[in-house]
């Protein structure tokens, strides 16, 4: 499920290019596609892009430096994949070009990507209250993945950012 930050992507991409428009149906999918990882969600936002192929060609042939990404089919009933392919690499450089403000649409996809959800990163672990979080999680059989950016602040309130990008298989 950790694809799905590249769909947002992708979306973003052609809202800011003026190919789409950000409709309350638009909003309304990316954030059950984020929010509650819904399948269905990211397949009516894949197919908005034009497929898996298109959506594959916006991510390749506009942000090169996602070297390990793939789009290449919709999720199949069940949402078992294996095909769409990402890495912790692309996804920590997603978090860091997102922090860095450098992908379209950057304040709406933090907006979604902290949006209150089940989250491995944050739910049941010691990372204390106050920590601001932007995460994506996924479980593709027998991976699962956890990425995101943490916020802490130090004694003086000044934000500090960790792009983090966990897979075990």
């Amino acid at each position: 499920s950790t694809i799905k930050n590249f769909v947002m992507l992708g979306v973003f991409d052609q809202v800011r290019r003026g190919n789409l428009r950000y409709t309350n149906r638009i909003r309304n999918l990316l954030e059950s596609m984020i929010r509650t990882s819904s399948n269905s969600a990211t397949n009516a936002l894949i197919r908005v892009l034009g497929g898996p192929n298109i959506a594959n060609e916006i991510i390749r042939s506009r942000y090169g430096f996602f070297n390990e990404t793939r789009i290449v089919e919709y999720i199949p009933s069940g949402g078992r994949t294996y095909k769409n392919t990402t890495s912790s690499h692309d996804l920590n450089i997603f978090y860091n070009q997102l922090w860095q403000n450098n992908l379209p649409r950057a304040e709406e996809m933090k907006r979604v990507l902290s949006l209150p959800k089940r989250d491995r990163l944050w739910d049941s672990t010691c990372i204390p209250n106050g920590v601001s979080q932007y995460t994506k999680s996924g479980t593709v059989y027998g991976l699962v993945a956890d990425s995101g950016v943490l916020v802490m602040r130090d004694a003086k309130n000044s934000p500090h950012p960790y792009a983090i990008s966990v897979m075990i298989e």
